[in-house]
């Protein structure tokens, strides 16, 4: 390769000047020592590989037959074996199956050479390793970009052939990186010289229309920050509209540091979606508008004021005409230059000098608008690298590579409210690489949202709702991966996710093997979906049992716990009546045809299902477990399923799955409240250590996953403290096992009470499938 010089320009991402030169984020990141490919700047100078093309020979060419051959349903034969490369890089829409048979491999042997943990998931660039004797794949053409196809001349043009419709989610980011550049584009963007009193944000939120307090008021409720507690002491100058804050400087200092925040601009994309966007969006559809240009020129008139009156202005003027859909914008545009007009007019003859010249310098963007429209970009391509001009502005347009299947006519809202249920299988069988950035500033186009969406869910701990799989970028989202950043240590997350970076790398290589993972079962008995908690109120505890129980605890106040909680569990059971099979009750008792439900990643799993940990962090070295002191537990022996077996025994779920840390970090007073509550006697089920727990790569184990095998204990109280007893009380040096110290050292808890006196059970008893609650 031969390196050529190109120049970063506004709105350029590492992903997308790599595709447009058809080389990898790798290939770029390495030739320039970037170390962090979420980093450029604007102006910097990259150094960009270039294959060098073979010479052309000379020879008459053959006429193009008359219709393509047509395409093998089998790989493609391979090339001689003597030819053999040692790496593949993963190609745009490649999966590991289709790249495996390009070399006479299995996907699971291609997988297990490098060390994949789901061979579902790569990404674009990504190197694999292959073996010394795999045949030559054949040659694969540089894909065309898609801006060097010609753009569509009017309204009513063919759609762009080889690419699908942009999404309604695509044309309203490209709206908002438009007016954002008009407006100001940046989450920090702030002034105070118009009516609007305090204007902020990248689209200009103004304390006069409300929009400014609504977007306070939802950040104050969502964060946690510092410049979040400030602004909420502004809650009745921001309701009161009060033009003090015109001039008060501490709250334009809080305003500037929340705009650091991803949750801040998310936010402001949220609040403009639902009070702008979604009325504009609906105005272009009863207008039977139907290209892109066309829902953004009404969005930016509706930021801006008069869409209703322009509308019906345009469609008076037209009348009886005949016309395009470029032709019905320019007179659209028309129509909203000559209101400004009128009321820059009407401002002067109030003796408003400084309004009248805000309105009259604002028909700028109409004229910014109006160009597209004579440069015949309806479909908003932008120029050959994908870039349009707006207000002296480059900003990115849409990238036809990143259109999903749904069209600009979609019904569809524009954006999910967090906890907004949606049903989707997930990312398509074609969607197996992330092609753009997803979340804060980022592509968002659909099926990348889609996969990164279920790669998070895949993570999901309680208590965080599983994320609605529907394509759309909103706070639920930019705060899941803003979280699962934090889980990697990350200093400063920054909401996003892009191909090939650290965050997208850390979501697929921690995916639990699926060829270990048995598929979700039927719908028998309780389901796939969780199990549906009752209230403590609607149980009535055994005290009976709850005192044998409390009693067989406070027998094992001075033994060690030594890792055998379950054990210790099922001895404590036995003592106070319970016995499967004439034995003591273990957690396998409970599990029926072979299925566990794992409530840290609210899926069902195989009961033989390996999980990973160590016994100590001190066999933890940078990451990395020290040479065999990985242990390994399969479910049907690990605490964190013992639910199954107490639901089986009558016991009651009397408390919600309540969030815990794992990482022996701060919890949450709700949790802890919870379970001091429970009487003692009660059973606490506790999910994984997640810093005790590792995930096996390639030949070598690291932290990472939920492969820890939980505990499990009864609650005794003993004066001011709320004791977890198991195999024993006490850990190292003495200290105790208490609710606090187990809700911090592990992800979740549940507890249970007895409803009933012991039970002798046997295989006859057994419920047809593994409970998720009471009968």
């Amino acid at each position: 390769m031969t390196p050529t010089e190109y120049k970063v320009k506004p709105g350029d991402t590492l992903s997308a000047i790599a595709r447009h030169h058809h080389v990898t984020v790798d290939d770029i990141a390495h030739l320039n020592g970037i170390k962090d490919v979420n980093r450029i700047r604007v102006g910097q100078s990259l150094r960009i590989p270039v294959k060098s093309a073979p010479k052309a020979q000379s020879a008459p060419k053959a006429p193009p037959p008359a219709s393509p051959p047509p395409r093998p349903s089998v790989p493609p034969p391979l090339l001689s074996p003597s030819v053999r490369p040692r790496t593949h890089r993963v190609r745009l829409s490649e999966t590991l199956l289709q790249i495996a048979q390009l070399y006479g491999l299995s996907a699971s042997e291609l997988a297990k050479i490098n060390g994949l943990a789901d061979p579902r998931l790569l990404w674009v660039g990504q190197e694999l390793k292959l073996p010394a004797g795999s045949a030559s794949a054949p040659p694969a053409s540089a894909p065309s970009h898609p801006n060097n196809e010609a753009a569509s001349t009017g309204a009513h043009a063919s759609p762009h052939t080889g690419s699908s419709p942009p999404s309604m989610n695509a044309i309203r980011e490209v709206a908002f990186r438009i007016t954002g550049a008009i407006e100001g584009g940046k989450a920090s963007s702030y002034q105070t010289k118009d009516k609007g009193i305090v204007s902020y944000g990248k689209h200009q939120a103004t304390l006069a229309s409300g929009t400014l307090e609504v977007i306070i008021t939802q950040y104050v409720k969502q964060s946690s920050s510092e410049a979040a507690k400030g602004l909420a002491r502004y809650k009745d100058k921001l309701s009161e509209k009060d033009s003090s804050l015109r001039t008060d400087v501490t709250f334009k200092k809080l305003l500037l540091e929340a705009a650091d925040d991803p949750l801040m601009s998310t936010i402001q994309d949220s609040v403009f979606a639902k009070n702008y966007w979604s009325k504009a969006e609906q105005s272009a559809k009863n207008d039977k508008l139907k290209t892109p240009l066309a829902f953004v020129m009404y969005y930016d008139t509706h930021i801006q004021g008069g869409l209703s009156e322009i509308r019906a202005k345009t469609a008076a003027a037209l009348k009886g005409k005949s016309y395009t859909e470029a032709e019905f914008l320019t007179e659209f545009n028309h129509q909203r230059k000559a209101r400004l007009t009128r009321l820059a007019a009407a401002a002067r003859a109030k003796g408003d000098e400084d309004h009248a010249g805000m309105l009259e310098g604002s028909r700028s963007r109409v004229t910014t608008l109006q160009n597209l429209v004579d440069a015949k970009d309806l479909q908003l391509r932008g120029d050959r690298d994908g870039m349009l001009t707006v207000n002296g502005k480059k900003v990115r347009g849409l990238d036809p590579s990143h259109a999903s299947s749904a069209t600009a006519s979609s019904d569809s809202p524009a954006m999910s409210s967090p906890g907004t249920s949606a049903s989707s299988p997930g990312p398509s069988a074609k969607q197996r690489t992330l092609t753009g950035s997803v979340g804060t500033g980022g592509h968002n186009a659909d099926a990348d949202v889609r996969l990164v969406q279920n790669l998070l869910n895949a993570h999901r701990l309680p208590p965080r709702a599983l994320l609605p799989v529907n394509g759309r970028v909103d706070l639920q989202l930019v705060w899941a991966i803003t979280e699962f950043q934090r889980s990697m240590g990350m200093q400063k997350p920054d909401g996003r996710v892009d191909p090939g970076g650290g965050t997208f790398k850390a979501l697929c290589a921690q995916q639990s093997n699926p060829w270990d993972v048995s598929l979700p079962i039927g719908t028998s008995g309780g389901g796939n979906s969780a199990p549906a908690h009752i209230p403590a109120a609607a149980n009535k505890a055994h005290a009976a049992t709850l005192a044998k129980l409390a009693k067989a605890a406070r027998q094992r106040f001075k033994l060690k716990n030594l890792g055998a909680c379950a054990r210790g569990m099922s001895e404590m059971l036995q003592a106070a009546g319970y016995t499967y099979a004439g034995g003591r009750p273990r957690v396998a008792d409970g599990i029926i045809k072979n299925q566990a439900y794992d409530y840290s990643t609210d899926t069902w799993v195989s009961g033989t299902t390996v999980g990973y940990y160590v016994g100590s962090r001190s066999h933890l070295k940078e990451g990395r477990v020290l040479p065999g002191k990985q242990k390994s537990a399969a479910a049907n022996v690990s605490a964190r399923f013992f639910a199954h077996t107490l639901r089986m025994f009558g016991f009651a779920d009397c408390t919600k799955c309540l969030p815990g840390n794992g990482r022996s970090g701060a919890v949450a007073p709700e949790s802890v409240k919870a379970l001091r509550a429970l009487p003692e006697g009660a059973v606490i089920v506790f999910g994984p250590a997640l810093n005790r727990s590792v995930q096996k790569t390639g030949g070598h184990y690291s932290v990472g996953g939920h492969g820890h095998a939980g505990h499990v204990g009864v609650l005794v109280h003993e004066g001011q403290e709320a004791l977890v007893v198991a195999d024993g009380l006490l850990a190292k040096g003495g200290v105790r096992y208490t609710v606090e110290s187990c809700l911090s050292n592990y992800a979740w808890a549940i507890g249970f009470v007895p409803t009933t006196a012991g039970k002798a059970l046997t295989a006859k008893d057994l419920p047809k499938s593994s409970l998720l609650g009471p009968a």
